[in-house]
């Protein structure tokens, strides 16, 4: 028997490395060991639609982000109660752009930031098209981001069950 320790930044991990076990057992092994991948650490990688959910969510935060910007920037009305739709797509859209980038990597928090945001974002945008239209206007980046936020927050609905499974094999991972 030996023992391998790990260091990672502060915190120090320690196992028994015994010969009677299988390499895919030893949590220090090599991927590339015989015996094939540790079962733990397979489980803890995001899986591929987590990592295009949240490309989308990336590309939806810059496009609500650009949407707003552009809203606030070229309209004035009388009424400045409309502005809050413009603020609320920009403020959304400096919300999903990191959560986004980290629901790439299955982070269940970040995802659920996310979902949230833009759903308040999709709201607010389609009121936002919705008044444009109505008074004879049209701002394709508004109506592009809304599209592009519907398709977002499907594949991110769709890539949460996943997404909270990978969270759950990592904290099974920090807490041996």
């Amino acid at each position: 028997m030996r023992r391998i320790t790990v260091t990672l930044g502060r915190r120090r991990l320690s196992r028994v490395a015994s010969a009677g076990y299988p390499a895919s057992m030893d949590s220090f092994a090599p991927p590339n060991a015989p015996g094939g991948p540790n079962p733990d650490f397979v489980d803890a990688r995001p899986p591929v639609l987590a990592t295009v959910a949240g490309v989308a969510l990336l590309g939806s935060g810059l496009a609500w982000f650009a949407a707003g910007v552009q809203v606030l920037l070229l309209i004035t009305v009388a009424n400045p109660l409309w502005y809050a739709p413009a603020l609320v797509m920009a403020g959304c859209g400096l919300i999903i752009m990191p959560a986004g980038a980290l629901a790439t990597r299955a982070r269940a928090i970040a995802l659920g930031a996310a979902l949230v945001a833009s759903a308040a974002a999709l709201l607010a945008g389609g009121v936002w098209v919705l008044y444009m239209l109505w008074n004879g206007a049209f701002s394709f980046l508004a109506f592009m981001a809304s599209l592009l936020g519907v398709l977002a927050v499907g594949l991110g609905a769709l890539a949460l069950p996943g997404v909270l499974a990978v969270d759950r094999a990592r904290r099974a991972l920090w807490a041996a």
